[in-house]
C-alpha cells in the first residue's frame, strides 16, 4: 500500500504567500487600546509569536522575563524587536486584564480571532508558554525562544541573543 504525505493548510498562513503578508491586515492592539495594522507596524522588525495566557501559571512565571528582555531590547537599546502576543485565555476580559497588569508594552490578537487557532495549528503550540520567532513570511528561526530568553533576559546576554536573532532574519 502506497504511503500518502499530507500537507496540513491553514488558512491565510500559507508558506508561498508573498513577502511581509504573513499577517496582512490583521489588526494588532496595544495598552492603550489603540489598534495598527500588524505589515505596517511589524516591517524591518524581529518578530517573536508569544503563545500565553493569564491562567496558566508557568505563563506568569516566564512573562516577568519576556518583559525585561524586550525591554532592554526594544527600550533600552532601541532595537526592532516586536512580541505579538496570542493569548489562549478563556474570555476575552481574562486577555484584556492579564494584558494591561502583566505584559510588556507589545501588541496582541484580540480575543475570538479565527488567527488564534490558525497560528497555533501552524506553529504547533502543544503546550504554552511558548515563543517562536520568525520572519515576514511567518518561517521560524527560532522554534524554542523561551528557553533562550530564560537564560538570557538581561544585560549583554540579551542584546547578544537578539543580535542572534537579527543575524537570521
Amino acid at each position: 500500500m502506497a504511503s500518502r504525505m499530507f500537507r496540513p493548510i491553514v488558512r491565510g498562513l500559507s508558506t508561498s504567500t508573498p513577502r511581509s503578508s504573513f499577517l496582512k491586515g490583521t489588526e494588532l492592539y496595544r495598552k492603550d487600546g489603540s489598534s495598527v495594522k500588524a505589515d505596517e507596524h511589524l516591517k524591518n522588525k524581529v518578530i517573536a509569536l508569544y503563545f500565553s495566557a493569564g491562567w496558566c501559571r508557568s505563563c506568569r512565571m516566564f512573562t516577568p522575563k519576556l518583559k525585561k528582555f524586550y525591554e532592554e531590547i526594544a527600550g533600552k537599546n532601541k532595537e526592532n524587536l516586536e512580541v505579538v502576543w496570542v493569548s489562549r485565555d478563556k474570555t476575552a476580559e481574562d486577555q484584556v486584564q492579564y494584558f494591561q497588569e502583566h505584559q510588556g508594552d507589545w501588541v496582541y490578537i484580540k480575543f475570538g480571532s479565527p488567527l488564534i487557532k490558525e497560528l497555533l495549528e501552524k506553529y504547533d503550540v502543544k503546550t504554552i508558554p511558548a515563543l517562536r520567532v520568525v520572519d515576514k513570511e511567518g518561517k521560524v528561526l527560532v522554534e524554542n525562544a523561551r528557553n533562550e530568553v530564560e537564560e538570557n533576559s538581561s544585560g549583554d546576554k540579551a542584546v547578544k541573543l537578539f543580535k542572534e536573532w537579527k543575524g537570521k532574519k
